[in-house]
C-alpha cells in the first residue's frame, strides 16, 4: 500500500518527531515486528499501534480553559507522518505543542509503548453544548518479517486515527454570581502598587493592577477603583500574557493607569475588589488588594510639563530648530494660500451678494425668495454634494511636532492628540473623547470604515506598547508618524 501524503495542517516538527518510529526509535532492536504462524499484519498493528486523545476534563464551563492531547502510542518500529489534524468548532484554540518533545516508554495494561506527543493544545469553550476534539491521523510504514523467513521483509503502511472523544460545556451558574463578575474562570490573585509611593503633587505616577493565575482572563476588564479625592486619573493601558512552558498554562493581565493628585499631603487608596469563578470549588469568589498610601510631595517649581528630556543641550537645540522648522512651514503655507487667491477670479458685489445670500450660514428663520437670474447671465449651479471648506488642522505640522519631539511622553501625548483629531475630522464630532470616537467607528457610515479600523487598532497597539516602553528612539518617532500617515490615508486626508 503507498504511503499517504502530508495533511495541510501537518507539522515538519511533528513529522521529525515521529521519524524515531524508524529503526525502533533508535538503537533498539525491535521484536514486535515479527509475524507469527496465525498472525495477519492487520491485527498485529491494531494490536500494538494507536492513537489516543486525552483530555484534562470530561466537562468544564463556558470559558473555564481545559487542554487535550494527542500522541501516538507504537510498540512496533516503522516510520510515521502525520496526515490529519482535527478541526475545532465552538472552542478558542491556543496550541501548546513542543517541537522539542521527546518520547517516553510507558506502560498500557502488560504491554510496553513508546509514547509520542503529537500535538497539545488548549481549549476555552465559546458556548454550552457538546465540544468534539476531532481525530489525528498518521500514516505508518511498518516493516514486518515472518518467522519463519526472518531475513524476508515486506513493508505494509496502514492509516491510525484517534477514537472522536467529546466533552461538555455547560454554562456558569446564575447564583452567587457578583455584579463586578466580568468572565474571569480559573484561580488568580490581585496586586495594586502605585509606580511611586512619594511624588510630587501635580507629577505623573501610574497604578499597576496585575492579576495573575491559572485560566481565562480574556475577558476581564480593569476593575473598579474608588478614586481618592483630589486625584485625577487618565484612560489606562492594558497588557496579556501567557506563559506556555508549564501546565496548566499561567496567565497574567496587567493594567496601567496614568494619575496625577493635585494636592500636597497623603492620600489612601482602598482595597481594589476582583471577581471569578472557581473551578476547583465551582464557586464564585471575591478578592481584594491591600490598600496603600501615596504621599504627595510639594510641587516642583518651574518645572516644565512633561520634562522627561535626555539632556538640557539636545532640548535647547531640538526647540531652537523646531521654531525655525515650524517658522519654514508656516511662511511656505502663506504664500500657497497667496498664490491661490490670486488665481481665484474676482466677483462683483453683487455676485458676492447674491452668494451670501445663498451661502447656508446666512440662512434666517424667514424663507428668501430665490434671486432671478437675468437671461444674459450664465447661472451658477452648485453641486448638492459640495460643502464649503471649513478650516481644518494641519496635519502636516502635528506630524512635524511629533518629529521635533524630545522626550518620549511628549511624542505619544502628541501622537494620541492627531489620532483624536484626525478621527474628529472622519466622523464630523469634535465634541468627544479619543475613545468614544473609536467606539463609534463601527456603525459609521463614512466611506472606508474598515481601513479606517484597521488602521486605528494598529496605531493604537503602536501607542499603548510605546507609551510604557523603557526604550525611546528616532525609530519610534518614525514608525509612530507611519502610522498617523497610514490613517490619513485611510480616512481619504
Amino acid at each position: 500500500m503507498p504511503s499517504s501524503g502530508n495533511s495541510s495542517g501537518s507539522s515538519s516538527g511533528l513529522q521529525s518527531l515521529l521519524d524515531q518510529l524508524a529503526n525502533g526509535g533508535g538503537d533498539e532492536q525491535e521484536t514486535g515486528n515479527v509475524l507469527h504462524r496465525g498472525e495477519t499484519i492487520e491485527q498485529k498493528i491494531k494490536d500494538n499501534m494507536f492513537v489516543r486523545a486525552t483530555p484534562s476534563k470530561k466537562s468544564v464551563y463556558v470559558g473555564e480553559p481545559f487542554y487535550v492531547t494527542y500522541q501516538l502510542f507504537s510498540a512496533l518500529g516503522g516510520q510515521s507522518r502525520v496526515t490529519g489534524q482535527p478541526a475545532f468548532k465552538g472552542v478558542s484554540v491556543l496550541d501548546l505543542t513542543r517541537e522539542e518533545s521527546q518520547p517516553e516508554t510507558v506502560t498500557i495494561g502488560n504491554r510496553k509503548y513508546r509514547s509520542f506527543l503529537i500535538r497539545r493544545v488548549q481549549l476555552t469553550a465559546l458556548q454550552p453544548g457538546p465540544i468534539s476534539l476531532g481525530t489525528i491521523e498518521t500514516s505508518n510504514e511498518i516493516p514486518f518479517s515472518s518467522y519463519d523467513d526472518p531475513y524476508h521483509t515486506q513493508t505494509y503502511t496502514q492509516l491510525i486515527k484517534n477514537q472522536e472523544v467529546t466533552i461538555e460545556a455547560k454554562a456558569l451558574p446564575e447564583a452567587g454570581k457578583p455584579t463586578d463578575f466580568s468572565g474571569a474562570i480559573g484561580r488568580f490573585q490581585i496586586h495594586v502598587v502605585p509606580q511611586r509611593i512619594s511624588a510630587p503633587a501635580g507629577e505623573n505616577n501610574i497604578l499597576h493592577v496585575e492579576i495573575t493565575g491559572e485560566g481565562n482572563l480574556l475577558p476581564v476588564t480593569l476593575p473598579n477603583i474608588h478614586w481618592p479625592e483630589g486625584v485625577e486619573h487618565y484612560d489606562p493601558k492594558d497588557s496579556q500574557n501567557v506563559d506556555k512552558r508549564r501546565f496548566p498554562v499561567t496567565v497574567s493581565k496587567v493594567f496601567e493607569v496614568p494619575f496625577i493628585g493635585d494636592k500636597q499631603g497623603k492620600v489612601t487608596f482602598a482595597p481594589i475588589s476582583f471577581s471569578y469563578f472557581d473551578t476547583e470549588t465551582n464557586t464564585y469568589k471575591t478578592i481584594q488588594s491591600d490598600p496603600f498610601t501615596v504621599e504627595l510631595t510639594a510641587p516642583l517649581a518651574n518645572k516644565p510639563k512633561n520634562d522627561n528630556s535626555f539632556g538640557t543641550g539636545i532640548v535647547t537645540v531640538a526647540k531652537v530648530l523646531g521654531g525655525i522648522v515650524l517658522g519654514i512651514l508656516i511662511i511656505l503655507l502663506l504664500v500657497k494660500s497667496l498664490k491661490n487667491a490670486k488665481k481665484k477670479p474676482k466677483q462683483s458685489n453683487s455676485d458676492d451678494k447674491k452668494l451670501d445670500e445663498s451661502a447656508p450660514w446666512n440662512l434666517d428663520e424667514k424663507k428668501k425668495e430665490p434671486t432671478s437670474i437675468p437671461k444674459d447671465q450664465t447661472p451658477i449651479l452648485v453641486k448638492p454634494e459640495e460643502k464649503v471648506e471649513v478650516p481644518q488642522k494641519n496635519f502636516n505640522i502635528e506630524l512635524q511636532k511629533i518629529m521635533l519631539a524630545t522626550n518620549k511622553s511628549e511624542m505619544y501625548e502628541l501622537g494620541s492628540a492627531t489620532m483624536k483629531d484626525i478621527l474628529a475630522t472622519y466622523l464630523e464630532k469634535t465634541n468627544l473623547s479619543k475613545d468614544q470616537l473609536i467606539a463609534q467607528l463601527p456603525q459609521s457610515s463614512s466611506p472606508g470604515k474598515d481601513n479606517v479600523i484597521t488602521a486605528v487598532n494598529a496605531l493604537q497597539a503602536q501607542l499603548n506598547k510605546g507609551l510604557y516602553s523603557p526604550l525611546f528612539t528616532e525609530a519610534d518617532k518614525l514608525s509612530l508618524i507611519d502610522g498617523l500617515n497610514d490613517l490619513l490615508r485611510a480616512v481619504g486626508l
